[in-house]
């Protein structure tokens, strides 16, 4: 189930899921977008990814073609998917994916291994943690950024998946998981990207 937090308490959202929700973002227009385990909520199909408009729950596209486990929505209100899919609406995507409003889209050709956690950058700019070791074809361990076009290495990345992740209001980004290292720094399953290099 999924409920709204009203101020003072909180109300139910009409979410019958088949199965669990790994995550929810709130999109550009305030539609609210789940994604996880399920393939249909209040009995319509949806496969693994769903937006809700205030009102009802509807199917992106064709979905996905496994579990979500990630969402994020760029500055540009484009949602960005990661888990452990290959195809999203019918298109090759290798484990993260974009939905721009209409349809499903690759970032350039995806990773090699399934994506668990993302976060918009003010910038623009989505950051991804997961099991991969290559994005993109770039080798990327554990972690990347996507600048719209191509992805990038963070560092050295990390030694093990990061989990999720939060924007400092500086642009900093920290990264939280089971990682013992950060590129060449021990972090103790917590670490600190400058847009240069990591820190504890």
């Amino acid at each position: 189930s999924i409920a709204k937090w009203q101020g003072d308490h909180w109300t139910p959202i009409e979410s019958n899921f088949d199965k669990g929700v790994g995550d929810l973002v709130i999109g550009s227009m305030g539609h609210v977008y789940a994604t996880g385990d399920f393939q249909a909520v209040n009995g319509v199909g949806v496969k693994y990814i769903a937006m809700w408009d205030g009102d009802e729950w509807f199917p992106l596209g064709e979905g996905l073609s496994n579990s979500g486990y990630a969402l994020a929505v760029n500055a540009s209100g484009d949602l960005y998917a990661g888990g452990s899919f290959y195809t999203a609406g019918g298109a090759d995507v290798n484990f993260v994916a974009r939905w721009d409003g209409e349809a499903w889209s690759a970032l350039a050709g995806g990773m090699d291994s399934a994506v668990g956690a993302l976060a918009a950058h003010p910038s623009g700019d989505v950051v991804a943690g997961g099991n991969f070791m290559t994005a993109g074809g770039v080798s990327a361990l554990h972690v990347a950024r996507w600048d719209g076009q191509f992805w990038h290495a963070m560092g050295d990345g990390l030694d093990e998946a990061a989990n999720a992740f939060g924007i400092l209001k500086n642009g900093d980004v920290v990264a939280l998981g089971g990682f013992a290292k950060a590129g060449s720094i021990f972090a103790n399953r917590i670490a600190r990207w400058d847009g240069a290099s990591w820190h504890p």
